[in-house]
Parts: C-alpha cells; sequence; structure tokens
C-alpha cells in the first residue's frame, strides 16, 4: 500500500484512478482513497493506492514519484509516493469502515474497492452487477518506455523493494496511544512546510480528529505544538 501526497484539491478520486489506469496499472490494485472535505468536496491532497503485488508497487513509484501532474500549474510542487503505514486491501477496508462513512453515497467520497485482475477467474460475484466493484482486463505491467510521460517527468528510481519490505515487517505498529512519549519526525506537509524535518514529542491522540499532538522544540527555548495526521510523522526511535 502507497501513500500518495501533494495532489491538487481539485482533483477527484475518480480522475485519479483513471491517470493511474492510463499509465497502465489497471487490473492491479484493489483499493484506492482519496480523503476529502465532505462540506466543500475538495480533496485533502493526498491519497492511498493497494497494490497488487511488492512490485507492481516499486513500479509505481518509481513511475510517479516526484513528478508533476494533472496539470499543476506549480511544478516545483511534485508528487511524493511513499510507503503508508496501513498495510493491505482488507487493513485499509476496516480502517475506513466507520458509520459516516456508510452514509456517503457519493462514489467519489468512499474508498474504491476493486477485484484484482489475478483474482478474475477464481472468484466469482457474490453481488448483482450493479452492485459489484468494478473489474478490469488484463494488461501488461507498465515500464518507463511504456508509461506515458507527465509534463514535467523527474522519475527517479528508489531502494524501494528494501523500503516497503522494513515497512511491511513494521506493519503491526504500536497503538495510537502507544504513541504517546515517542520523538517523531515530522514530514510530508503542505501548509506547515516550515515544521518539514522536525523532530517532536506525542504528548497525546486526538481521536476526534484523528491526529497526534505534538510538542516541537525550535530551540532551547522555545517550542510550539502541532496536530499532525499518523501519515506525516516518520516511525518513532525512541521513549521519554
Amino acid at each position: 500500500t502507497l501513500m500518495i501526497r501533494n495532489l491538487p484539491h481539485e482533483l477527484l478520486q475518480s480522475q485519479l484512478a483513471a491517470e493511474i489506469d492510463t499509465c497502465g496499472f489497471e487490473g492491479l490494485y484493489d483499493f484506492l482513497y482519496m480523503p476529502s472535505t465532505f462540506g466543500t468536496g475538495r480533496g485533502k491532497g493526498y491519497a492511498f493506492v493497494n497494490f497488487a503485488t511488492p512490485e507492481v508497487a516499486d513500479c509505481f513509484s518509481t513511475l510517479w514519484h516526484n513528478t508533476c501532474r494533472f496539470g499543476n500549474p506549480n511544478e516545483h510542487v511534485l508528487l511524493n509516493v511513499s510507503v503508508a503505514c496501513i498495510q493491505g486491501r482488507d487493513a485499509n477496508v476496516a480502517r475506513w469502515d466507520t458509520s459516516k462513512m456508510r452514509r456517503i453515497r457519493n462514489a467519489n467520497h468512499r474508498p474504491l474497492v476493486t477485484v484484482l485482475m489475478s483474482d478474475m477467474k477464481s472468484t466469482p460475484p457474490m453481488k448483482p452487477p450493479a452492485e459489484q466493484a468494478r473489474t478490469r482486463a488484463p494488461c501488461a505491467l507498465p515500464t518507463l518506455a511504456t508509461s506515458p510521460a507527465p509534463p514535467c517527468r523527474m522519475a527517479t528510481k528508489t531502494a524501494f523493494q528494501t523500503t516497503l519490505a522494513k515497512a511491511q515487517a513494521e506493519s503491526d505498529d504500536e497503538n495510537h496511544h502507544n504513541m504517546v512519549g515517542k520523538w517523531c519526525k515530522i514530514n510530508g506537509l503542505q501548509r506547515m512546510t516550515h515544521a518539514n524535518g522536525l523532530w517532536g514529542m506525542v504528548e497525546a491522540y486526538d481521536e476526534t480528529l484523528e491526529r497526534y499532538i505534538m510538542r516541537v522544540p525550535v530551540d532551547g527555548d522555545h517550542w510550539f505544538m502541532a496536530k499532525i495526521l499518523r501519515d506525516n510523522i516518520d516511525l518513532p526511535t525512541t521513549s521519554r
């Protein structure tokens, strides 16, 4: 499961899925969710995608990381692709399966759960056609040569296999409240960019906002409090 950051806020989840399909990954992922603000309908700038295998995830990261897509006028804001904290389709479905989510009817505001092309022949449909998750025809694994280039491609190959394996080994992470007292590094913030790279201590977890309350020191005498998403902090390295 990968997390894509720095997506345009005007982008719809269906448009993101269409772009991923166009790049050759149709049928190679079974979960996609781009959180949005229900009142305005605007995306929050990040999304989660669960791919069929680590090799497919590695290929996607190579093609999308540090690229500019969706006609973003600011060429300096590049997509950031990283390993998500929650791994696997079932774990992600369970994460977002809330009573509030069940009341939402607009498909652009609900997680997209599909059937992998490798499961099409072995898994019979369990629901009427109108209720089935959309399926896709088989396709070859895309490469840099076959995938459409973004307007300002800056594709870089990374040691993603190693990172993904490490993340999967740490997928049984501590629960939220056990993070209290841990020092964590902030990264991937789009608004409070000045806080990226800073270390802070988790003081508490706000279950309503689903954010960690962190005390972030600026120098020896000054600090500030911030509410940070779990996906915007690195794994803790030490305790109080």
